[in-house]
């Protein structure tokens, strides 16, 4: 944010959808973790997304 940006304009970090508990976990593929990151940075251009893993948010820019 810089210096006289207004504050309403602060949007959340995307976040997809994921189940409770475990959150994105499941989704992440164990053979191909990068394929399912590289979709991510597609489906997210602005490059800045959040998962939930093992009940931890964790930010991915």
């Amino acid at each position: 944010m810089t210096e006289g940006q207004p504050k309403d304009d602060i949007r959340p970090i995307p976040l997809p959808r994921g189940v409770p508990l475990v959150g994105n976990t499941l989704q992440i593929p164990s053979g191909s973790p990068v394929r399912f990151f590289a979709e991510l940075g597609r489906r997210y251009p602005d490059g800045i997304y959040s998962l939930s893993i093992a009940g931890a948010e964790e930010v991915f820019v």
